[in-house]
């Protein structure tokens, strides 16, 4: 096991140890807990730059290969394949589009005129 030494300010040692208190840990408890629950997320960034290090330099070629993937040729300006945004913009528009059918269905569906109305006091509103 290591010991660390760090410095932290008056205030930042205030709100830390606050933190303990509420969780009923002293506050080097509280340090080695938050660690132990950030190792998955340090060994994923960690894991992450060492891929991006490697790569560094390769940019061109690994846009040829996500073309190929996708089944884009290089030389093929016309097509392209839409990103997360665009679809995501798309399936809310298509979306949009049902719910609006949906709605004049209901609408068309609903009865607006009151019970009293006779058939053809309803005529009469609805040609105007």
């Amino acid at each position: 096991m290591k010991t660390i030494s760090i410095d932290i300010s008056d205030r930042d040692y205030k709100l830390l140890n606050s933190l303990a208190e509420l969780r009923a840990l002293t506050p080097a408890q509280l340090v080695r807990e938050m660690v132990l629950e950030s190792r998955q997320t340090i060994q994923a960034e960690t894991k992450f730059m060492r891929r991006a290090m490697r790569g560094h330099g390769k940019e061109q070629r690994g846009r040829e290969l996500l073309n190929k993937a996708a089944g884009i040729e290089s030389g093929d300006v016309e097509r392209k394949v839409p990103n997360a945004q665009t679809r995501a913009a798309m399936y809310e528009a298509k979306l949009l589009g049902q719910l609006s059918k949906l709605m004049h269905d209901v609408i068309d569906d609903m009865d607006i005129y009151p019970p009293e109305c006779d058939e053809q006091q309803v005529r009469k509103k609805s040609k105007r």
